[in-house]
């Protein structure tokens, strides 16, 4: 009973900082989520000559995808 009246503070800060990690970690998973989304639709992209071509006809640019940069 004493400690918790004594380190009730320290407790909560603790709490704080947990959940505070929590989202922080909750965040970045979601950022990863949108890159691998991203990398799935470029993918199809290049899967066939015929999307390949729509899609440079669509936007006049192409995209380059495993390391490829040339």
């Amino acid at each position: 009973m004493i400690q918790s009246f004594l380190f009730s503070d320290s407790i909560e800060d603790s709490d704080k900082e947990e959940k505070k990690v929590k989202q922080t970690h909750k965040e970045t998973y979601q950022k990863i989520k949108s890159h691998e989304k991203l990398h799935n639709i470029i993918i199809h992209i290049h899967d066939l000559k015929t999307h390949t071509r729509n899609f440079k006809h669509l936007t006049e640019r192409t995209i380059s995808y495993n390391n490829n940069t040339r």
